[in-house]
């Protein structure tokens, strides 16, 4: 599948994963006994909503293109997509990300917003 559909579908996921959150809230509020729990409530839907969202950004910014090492300049290698956790300020965020190994010195990105070579 070429990145353009992959990005498509996890967005579409996405999608209707917010969908299903939002339902969830939506029966959850009803059996609250209290505006705390619907509060609790809140912030939790909240909190799973953006560790998504940052999560399909991230992986929409793939840098493509040559990579270049920072260490010793060499042309990087792709070395293809691989999942990572990453602490974030709403909890810890799973990516799927390009990961760049450099043939010469061995250093390896995995770069959520690394600018590519021209």
């Amino acid at each position: 599948m070429d990145e353009k559909k992959r990005q498509d579908q996890k967005w579409a996921e996405l999608e209707a994963y917010v969908e299903e959150e939002i339902k969830k809230a939506r029966q959850r509020a009803r059996m609250a006994n209290s505006f705390d729990e619907m509060e609790e409530m809140a912030v939790e839907v909240g909190q799973r909503l953006q560790r998504a969202i940052l999560a399909a950004s991230a992986e929409q910014r793939q840098p493509g293109g040559r990579m270049v090492c920072k260490e010793c300049g060499a042309r990087m290698e792709n070395k293809g997509l691989k999942g990572r956790k990453l602490k974030t300020s709403v909890g810890m965020v799973e990516v799927e990300r390009e990961r760049w190994a450099c043939p010469e010195c061995g250093a390896s990105i995995f770069p959520p917003g690394s600018k590519a070579e021209d």
